[in-house]
């Protein structure tokens, strides 16, 4: 009897750390279970994404996997268990990708004018176009504010592909949506976060901005129009004193103009 009284007092000591492990392992393997499809059929996302970046311009930006396994037309093929569903075979999923892509540019874009501010100057007829063209201008810059990163100031479109904005997943134990389910899924292949998913990465560079609107006017540019492809078209150097060359050869340093700003 003073076995059977010790047994339970030992029990009742650690019965709450014995329900609480077994309830995690229990959640993460129904969480693993829940992954099997979306992990089989994000393998073969990852193979036609591949075949379509192959047919298009090297200089064009496209949305990474992580971004496409997240739009709201694949969620649903992902995560529903019916093997197969009308319009997702290799062929479907191929004529899907040009929209979904123009949609991402189009939604992290958007995203991107947030993080710059309103716009101060609206003029009547001002729309959507005109909003995007801000994007465009020779001033428009970013930077990244981890602490490890070290681009320093990035310019349009280039902060769409920028590493530190999607960073590594992470596993959730207790999804309750589709999405965290292929989230799981991308977790479990090695792969990152969606693009600007914390929306803590990213954030307007003024710094850059001011001393852009300087370099742009010394151009003969208007600040407010000059844009990017303008400003490249001119192919004007900066020059500065770099200490260390000038002690050498007395002579200035000459860097484009993206370069100078970074």
């Amino acid at each position: 009897m003073l076995l059977i009284f010790f047994h339970i007092i030992a029990w009742n000591n650690i019965k709450d750390s014995v329900i609480e492990y077994v309830l995690e392992v229990q959640s993460y393997r129904i969480a693993n279970e829940r992954l099997r499809v979306p992990s089989d059929r994000i393998e073969t996302i990852a193979g036609i994404l591949d075949q379509y970046a192959r047919t298009r311009p090297t200089t064009e930006y496209l949305p990474s996997l992580p971004d496409i396994c997240v739009s709201p037309e694949f969620i649903r093929w992902l995560t529903i268990e019916a093997p197969q569903i009308v319009g997702f075979t290799s062929i479907g999923i191929m004529q899907k990708l040009p929209e979904i892509c123009a949609h991402w540019r189009k939604t992290a874009s958007f995203e991107l004018l947030e993080i710059m501010g309103p716009s101060e100057k609206t003029a009547p007829g001002y729309n959507e176009a005109d909003e995007l063209k801000r994007l465009e201008l020779a001033t428009t810059f970013f930077k990244c504010v981890t602490e490890c990163c070290y681009h320093g100031t990035i310019a349009y479109p280039r902060i769409l592909v920028h590493p530190c904005a999607a960073p590594l997943s992470t596993f959730f134990n207790k999804p309750n949506s589709d999405v965290y389910d292929v989230l799981n899924a991308l977790d479990v292949l090695g792969l990152r976060f969606p693009w600007n998913f914390s929306r803590d990465t990213i954030e307007f560079d003024w710094v850059a901005w001011d001393a852009a609107r300087e370099i742009v006017t010394l151009c003969g540019g208007d600040p407010e129009k000059t844009t990017t492809v303008q400003m490249d078209a001119l192919d004007r150097r900066l020059a500065f004193e770099c200490r260390q060359q000038a002690q050498a050869t007395d002579l200035p340093a000459f860097l484009s103009f993206y370069k100078g700003l970074s």
